[in-house]
């Protein structure tokens, strides 16, 4: 009974015997503390050592002394459950005088040691990690709140103070709804209610001054889901804010002036390109208005210190009724005649000179209201001065050029040869100036009485315009005459022409010609081509044909050229057609009237007399090209006389 007993006690229980200290009992779970494999009532076994400084040194004075010990936490190792940790004492038995034997109960606190190290070890883990976060807390860059459940401040660093401006101690148990307060009102609550906010942007209006923040939040969970409270980081963005309007702006102002630029590069081709003040100063006008955003824009010629407006888009009367709008430009106006300088009014007005090279002022450019309200920039006033210069520039070229077209056109019609009569023959001669062109071309026509007869039909080009072209022309038209009498043949007369132009014309001027010898006695024509398009014959109601025989270069081209000479025949009432190429180059966008339609049309075209079948030529090409011939053209019409025999 006592051995159940004593096997059921929670510890471990050795009788030792002082003779050798030998275990001379040990109960059940005291099977556990010893190694091996130990029996009950097994003698004669050494306990191991397990107390300093030796265990047999702590039995001898227990057993000496005849009182008892205790020690807690002794370590003893297990092959198989490895370290373990036990609270041993030891006590002496008998009643008095020597013990006969002494008593050690070891309890097993191997699990209370164990748990107590873990408890410390998380303690330690937890004091570390609240010193982490607190280091991260303070070291934050960015504004930190933490809130409980009710959206009540219970942690705030001192950046969140700075960010909104509060005082740090104002922080502590605020609201944080109200706190915030504006359009971030009920933002925290968002949080709260399990929402994560990104990026929410705040306008705290702090003594006058707008401060912009971007604000995050987020929940704070327990570990069963339920939200316990928020997380909210302020970040003051102003600088930010600030640094990306100035960038739009900057962007904004980089767009206008690439658009500005785009304007005025497309408005410079066209001023360049007009050919008549009218329409040119009608583009400057509209085309400014875009180039700098104008509403109105008026162009002022000058005559003696007078003002007259000859083009505007929007007339300056549409600010009649604003009696101080009129006053500022009549100011302005004359502000800019005095000073000859771009100037502003900075109430919507800006006027740019038009200066002569000699700085005579000739004009003034005024643009009045900015579309999208406000003054003109100095960007603008940049842009309009360079243009009214352009304009300036291209005003002076256009009446140097009109200067230049009328004395060219003088001499090329003075020089216009008086058409003699030749018998058995109609001749008709048209030439057309171009409608496009600022410049006289070089096209030029003459008939020559010949011996016998006959008569020489000439029609030619001389490369270039204006008056270098009008004077080579007449180089060229008297040099054809100066060989008239030499009895030649058109070839031979073509080659000596081009043997002794080139004293008269640089090597890179040229001329095309054809060259027609009409015998209407006997109805033949002799020809010679240099560089030009062969003369179209149309019979009597039959269709029109191009004369064959391959043209030479053109004049001047090559001092050694050799020119052929080519025949035909020309029936009764049959009709030939020389011409330059500014008839058959007429065009419509990219299309060419060409020769293919000039023969096409020439039956239906050249059955009037020859004056009505020039004319309808003319109108013909000068329709298909939309109504303007580009280029300067000479129609040259022969006709043989009716009833007139084959070698009569």
């Amino acid at each position: 009974m006592a051995a159940t007993l004593l096997n059921q006690v929670p510890a471990a229980l050795l009788v030792l015997d002082p003779a050798d200290w030998s275990v001379s009992y040990a109960n059940e779970p005291a099977l556990d503390f010893l190694p091996g494999s130990l029996g009950l009532g097994s003698v004669a076994r050494s306990l191991p050592d397990l107390l300093q400084p030796s265990t047999a040194e702590v039995l001898e004075e227990v057993y000496r002394e005849g009182r008892g010990r205790s020690f807690d936490e002794v370590a003893r190792q297990l092959p198989s459950r490895g370290e373990t940790f036990w609270n041993l004492s030891l006590s002496p038995l008998g009643a008095e005088g020597p013990p006969q034997r002494v008593l050690l109960c070891a309890v097993d606190v191997t699990e209370q040691v164990r748990l107590r190290e873990g408890l410390r070890g998380s303690v330690a883990r937890e004091a570390e990690r609240t010193e982490e976060l607190a280091a991260i807390v303070a070291a934050f860059s960015d504004g930190l709140i933490l809130t409980d459940a009710q959206g009540i401040v219970f942690f705030a660093n001192n950046r969140a103070a700075e960010v909104l401006g509060v005082g740090r101690p104002d922080l502590d148990q605020a609201d944080a709804c109200a706190l915030l307060g504006g359009n971030g009102a009920g933002f925290p609550c968002e949080a709260l209610r399990g929402e994560e906010v990104r990026n929410h942007r705040l306008v705290l209006d702090r003594d006058g001054v707008p401060v912009h923040i971007a604000a995050h939040a987020s929940p704070i969970r327990e570990r069963d889901g339920s939200i316990v409270g928020a997380a909210l980081v302020v970040v003051d963005i102003t600088g930010w804010v600030q640094a990306q309007r100035k960038l739009e702006a900057a962007v904004a102002v980089e767009r206008r002036r690439s658009a500005q630029l785009r304007v005025f590069s497309q408005l410079m081709m066209s001023v360049n390109s007009e050919t008549e003040p009218g329409r040119l100063l009608d583009t400057v006008v509209h085309g400014s208005t875009r180039l700098a955003g104008a509403l109105s824009a008026s162009f002022y010629s000058v005559e003696r210190g007078h003002l007259r407006l000859d083009a505007h888009c929007v007339s300056p009367e549409a600010f009649s009724r604003d009696q101080a709008a009129r006053e500022r430009v009549r100011s302005l106006l004359g502000r800019v005649m005095r000073e000859r300088e771009t100037l502003r009014s900075g109430f919507g007005e800006l006027a740019a000179p038009i200066l002569e090279g000699n700085g005579d002022l000739t004009g003034i450019l005024l643009l009045t209201r900015r579309a999208e309200g406000g003054g003109f920039g100095a960007d603008d006033a940049v842009f309009v001065g360079n243009l009214a210069a352009h304009v300036s520039v291209a005003l002076q070229n256009l009446r140097r050029i009109e200067h230049e077209r009328e004395i060219a056109e003088y001499l090329q019609r003075a020089m216009l040869p008086d058409i003699a009569a030749i018998e058995g023959l109609e001749v008709h001669f048209s030439y057309r100036s171009a409608t496009e062109s600022t410049l006289v071309g070089g096209d030029f026509y003459d008939l020559i009485p010949l011996p016998r007869g006959r008569c020489a039909l000439i029609a030619g080009d001389v490369c270039g315009k204006g008056l270098s072209a009008a004077t080579q022309t007449a180089k060229a038209r008297y040099m054809f005459r100066a060989y008239a009498s030499f009895e030649l043949s058109p070839g031979q007369w073509l080659t000596l022409v081009n043997e002794n132009l080139g004293s008269s014309l640089a090597r890179d001027e040229f001329v095309t010609a054809v060259l027609v010898v009409v015998d209407a006695a006997v109805g033949t024509i002799t020809y010679s081509l240099a560089g030009h398009p062969p003369p179209l014959l149309m019979e009597a109601g039959g269709p029109a044909r191009f004369l064959g025989g391959q043209p030479g270069l053109p004049l001047n081209a090559l001092e050694e050229q050799r020119y052929a000479t080519h025949a035909d025949q020309l029936p009764p009432g049959a009709t030939l057609l020389l011409y330059t190429d500014g008839l058959f180059e007429a065009r419509a966008d990219t299309e060419l009237f060409g020769v293919e339609r000039l023969a096409r049309r020439a039956p239906a075209l050249l059955s009037g007399s020859l004056a009505q079948s020039a004319e309808a030529l003319l109108i013909e090409a000068a329709e298909f090209a939309g109504g303007r011939l580009r280029d300067d053209v000479v129609v040259a019409l022969c006709r043989r006389a009716q009833g007139v025999s084959q070698g009569s």
